[in-house]
């Protein structure tokens, strides 16, 4: 859980102000930090804002990557930008596999609750549960579960 990304976060803090040399040359370093800040640390309002500062960072180099911008879209959620967050995810899911949307289709769940649109995540959840995977699933179901659109387990 939650635990587990916030050793991730501090471990990584740790490696860059120890070989801060070689974190550059590490792929995906930025984003891969910053989605463990928005798992571990999503309470923390100045931790988001750092992890938001990262993907962009990570963003610079990989703009159309799909793998930073569902990080992005991540961020953009924790940060309560659910318009832009939705939005990001959205064009990020158009034409996407199954295997492609186990994470973002979870995180725009999220989005479509954080703008009062339940009736569309109820309905979003429902075209994709069968999806395998997803980190995000469970916080969907939780949220979906908390807003009485889902029976629990």
């Amino acid at each position: 859980g939650a635990e587990r990304w916030d050793l991730a976060v501090d471990a990584a803090v740790a490696l860059e102000a120890q070989w801060p040399e070689i974190v550059p040359q590490l792929e995906y370093w930025d984003n891969n930090v910053a989605w463990a800040i928005f798992r571990a640390r999503a309470d923390d309002p100045a931790a988001i804002q750092e992890g938001l500062r990262r993907v962009r960072t990570e963003l610079k180099q990989r703009p159309d990557d799909p793998v930073v911008r569902n990080t992005l879209g991540l961020g953009l959620y924790r940060d309560k930008q659910f318009d832009l967050a939705e939005t990001v995810l959205r064009d990020l899911m158009k034409g996407a596999n199954d295997e492609e949307l186990a994470n973002d289709v979870f995180i725009h769940v999220l989005c479509l609750l954080g703008l009062g649109r339940d009736a569309d995540a109820k309905a979003e959840y429902e075209a994709h549960q069968g999806i395998e995977g997803g980190e995000l699933r469970g916080e969907a179901e939780a949220a979906l579960i908390e807003r009485g659109l889902l029976q629990s387990r």
